[in-house]
């Protein structure tokens, strides 16, 4: 219908403007208040239409927004659609790549955090773990392969599942499906690789070691070292075998050789022995011979003569006294079962005692020293020539030495200090060599042989020895004993 207008209106259809005409010509012929009545007839007829084109424009707004929402919502669907099938595509690739093992596709992740961007995550972090597994795999295989030891994988059965390269070179190509029993013979270790031996190690889930012998695909046997390690994936066993024969033949080689150096070392012994023992009596004999001489013409001779024998006797103590000094060296080690609880605190006292101290130096034990087990020759020699050497080598007029102490957890620390005419620094290391000495023989009397008995009785014990010394001022000698 069509908006009236006018006196009379406009009416959409020809039947209304009829009706209205005829109306109008009744109008006229009725009396005023029917005319009245006719005019409000109409105006309502008029209201109502207005009414229902109002009602009816709304109606048709309603269904244009309505279309235009249904019109949006099937665009915003179809936005949708692509953009799911996009990311949907994504994924599918990547998962397709990883498939494939290649990890250069990475899965889209936007600022929606939506469920996409969820799974897109989810790729990622999938992608990420099977790289690392998938480079360690690569990487072990590489170690498995390129390792220098034998490698097999064993069933419960005993046979041989897997070989890496160097054990198919060495065993041979066909080594899969043999018993591991074929290839390693059992030696000295009894039952350790065959069938009840094999499934003991597995029920126990304790690896093995042992030396034993592998047949070569040459048919020689080799001598190797096995690993034998129970699987923690499934029931079975890893065993791995390392050439040794170097080893072995070094260690054959090392047996002769520590056997000769025993032989040679016995020898020199019972040489050092025989020598000291023979040379001892003819060098007495000299001793008093000139001492004879001395006392029968002293009178005769002159004071040359009396000072040239007097140092043929020193010469001949200083002999004696290599000797000793030689047979001393030779028996450290010997005596391995001489060893007792010693207390070297009335030891050094004791040791005190017996040498001659001059009146110029004081001697003092500077902390209580323990009881130690040892044999008491090496300790009487340890402490009977520090002490000495340091008397020997003072200078002062109020000489002063001190033996003392410190303990700590592994080892004992022993120090022997004196305030003598000190060391230089350059000849730390000369002072232990044997016959060695800092001064000439003729101005102090020396054999050079006691600071070299010191050291190697301190080592046969497992310690260490040093000194520290400034010249004009003293010198410490430390060495250690372990607890």
């Amino acid at each position: 219908m069509s908006k009236g207008s006018g006196t009379r209106g406009e009416y959409t259809t020809d039947t209304e403007s009829k009706r209205a005409a005829g109306e109008a010509l009744r109008v006229e012929e009725r009396p005023d208040h029917e005319l009245l009545d006719t005019l409000k007839n109409i105006n309502k007829q008029l209201q109502d239409t207005r009414f229902e084109n109002n009602r009816l424009r709304e109606e048709i707004a309603q269904l244009k927004a309505e279309a235009t929402k249904h019109k949006n919502k099937i665009k915003t669907q179809e936005t949708r659609q692509k953009y799911a099938k996009k990311r949907m595509n994504n994924a599918i690739d990547v998962l397709i790549a990883l498939a494939s093992l290649d990890f250069e596709k990475v899965a889209e992740v936007t600022d929606n955090e939506d469920e996409f961007d969820g799974l897109a995550t989810g790729l990622n972090m999938l992608r990420q773990e099977l790289k690392a597994s998938t480079v360690s795999v690569n990487y072990f295989d590489d170690i498995f392969r390129s390792m220098n030891d034998i490698l097999t994988v064993v069933d419960p059965t005993g046979t041989i599942e897997t070989c890496n390269q160097t054990g198919e070179s060495v065993l041979g190509n066909d080594v899969l499906g043999k018993k591991i029993w074929e290839i390693l013979q059992n030696g000295d270790d009894g039952d350790l690789l065959t069938a009840s031996g094999i499934k003991a190690i597995i029920e126990d889930d304790m690896p093995r070691q042992a030396e034993l012998n592998v047949r070569t695909v040459n048919g020689d046997l080799l001598p190797v070292e096995v690993l034998i390690s129970p699987m923690n994936s499934r029931e079975g066993l890893v065993v791995t075998a390392r050439n040794i024969q170097e080893r072995k033949e070094a260690e054959i080689l090392q047996n002769e050789l520590v056997r000769s150096l025993e032989e040679s070392n016995n020898e020199l012994r019972q040489f050092a022995y025989v020598t000291s023992h023979d040379l001892k009596a003819p060098l007495r004999g000299i001793s008093m011979l000139s001492q004879w001489i001395l006392e029968d013409s002293g009178e005769v001779l002159s004071e040359d003569s009396k000072a040239n024998l007097e140092l043929l006797t020193g010469r001949v103590k200083r002999m004696y006294g290599f000797l000793e000094g030689v047979l001393a060296y030779s028996k450290i080690g010997l005596n391995k079962d001489a060893v007792f609880e010693i207390e070297l605190n009335s030891l050094v006292m004791e040791i005190i005692d017996s040498i001659d101290v001059p009146k110029s130096v004081n001697i003092n034990l500077d902390s209580t020293l323990p009881t130690v087990n040892a044999a008491k020759t090496h300790m009487i020699q340890v402490f009977q020539n520090l002490i000495s050497n340091a008397i020997k080598y003072n200078d002062k007029e109020d000489g002063e030495i001190i033996v003392g102490m410190q303990e700590s957890n592994d080892n004992r620390l022993f120090y022997v200090k004196d305030n003598g005419i000190g060391i230089d620094k350059a000849h730390f290391d000369k002072i232990f060599v044997i016959f060695q000495t800092l001064k000439p023989r003729d101005t102090v009397e020396s054999t050079g042989i006691g600071l070299t008995i010191v050291k190697k009785i301190v080592e046969y014990y497992g310690g260490e020895i040093w000194l520290e010394s400034e010249i004009k001022k003293g010198t410490t000698f430390y060495f250690t004993l372990p607890v």
